[in-house]
């Protein structure tokens, strides 16, 4: 490669509200659901669960209308795909990632599957061991955890993985209780079978070696892969993806006096991002070449990594590199 074009600035922050309505006394209330017209008497909940059902329904059109008439869903996403594959709804393997208290983002996801996904499609999530829990209901798992993001983004919360477990929880017994009032039968998520986790867990924890649960992820994709004629619809935080990895390690390092002895490096490589991991198996550092296993199981198949376009405030991810090929 003799000319290399290192940082591209592509993408604007992209906003969607999502809708919070205000609550009153669960008996004065009597309100109309989403989907087919029917009204629901609320009396017996509480306030706190007619808040949730009000929020819940508006949410799930919300998603049922993603994107938004005469958009394409491509003005959402960085995609990032081999030439072959011309439309990323064709390939076999959807990756798309996203950030765990960005609330936005995860809609545009939640709504981009929920217009493609197909009744032979298995769904692989993030956040307990592969292959041994699985997520009965999808569209509450989707919610809830856009819901999740909310309080993260309203300064409610600061991000931990056991605070976002227990908001979780929280979410997840209201919709218990309150069922029968939501919205459910608006989503197109029924058509598919249960979705399953693909993480790798250690003691009640997930394992803090990112390389060994992208290795996970590995496994439980090829599992998928195997079991299903359709596709294998991944959803993961975004620095468990290649392309975000390498363009997070240029964010960070270009400024480096070390990243001149990567360039030189890599201008003895066919691609820059294979020069990214040959690299780090030459220098270990510790620090970077976590995703060694997803990029080399990639290579050769048909799958495209989606990433929202309004990942902020981690400016990095405004930098994916336009030369990524696998």
């Amino acid at each position: 490669m003799s000319r290399i074009n290192i940082l591209k600035f592509i993408g604007s922050l992209l906003f969607i509200g999502l809708a919070l309505l205000s609550s009153c006394a669960p008996e004065e209330r009597i309100v109309q659901v989403p989907g087919p017209p029917r009204n629901l008497d609320y009396s017996k909940l509480t306030e706190e669960e007619v808040a949730y059902v009000e929020r819940f329904n508006v949410t799930a059109k919300n998603i049922r209308d993603f994107p938004p008439k005469k958009t394409q869903l491509e003005k959402y996403f960085y995609i990032i795909k081999p030439k072959r594959v011309t439309d990323f709804r064709n390939a076999k393997f959807l990756l798309f990632g996203e950030t765990h208290t960005n609330s936005a983002g995860q809609l545009w996801t939640a709504g981009t599957i929920n217009e493609i996904i197909d009744q032979n499609d298995i769904m692989l999530f993030e956040g307990a061991q592969a292959r041994k829990y699985e997520v009965p209901n999808i569209d509450e798992h989707m919610i809830n955890h856009i819901f999740a993001a909310r309080e993260f983004e309203l300064g409610k919360l600061k991000y931990k993985p056991i605070s976002l477990s227990k908001i979780i929880l929280k979410f997840r017994s209201l919709f218990d209780k309150t069922k029968e009032f939501l919205s459910l039968n608006i989503l197109n998520f029924n058509k598919v079978n249960p979705g399953q986790f693909w993480d790798l867990k250690q003691g009640e924890k997930l394992h803090p070696d990112y390389a060994k649960r992208n290795e996970e992820m590995v496994k439980t994709m090829k599992w998928a892969g195997a079991k299903t004629a359709g596709r294998v619809i991944v959803i993961a935080g975004a620095g468990h993806l290649p392309p975000v990895e390498f363009a997070d390690f240029i964010y960070k390092n270009i400024h480096e006096p070390s990243f001149a002895q990567f360039l030189a490096f890599g201008a003895k490589k066919d691609t820059l991002n294979d020069a990214f991991y040959d690299y780090f198996a030459a220098h270990p550092s510790g620090d970077w070449g976590s995703t060694v296993s997803i990029f080399n199981f990639l290579k050769g198949k048909d799958f495209a990594i989606l990433i929202p376009r309004n990942m902020q405030p981690k400016a990095e991810f405004k930098h994916l590199p336009d030369y990524i090929q696998f």
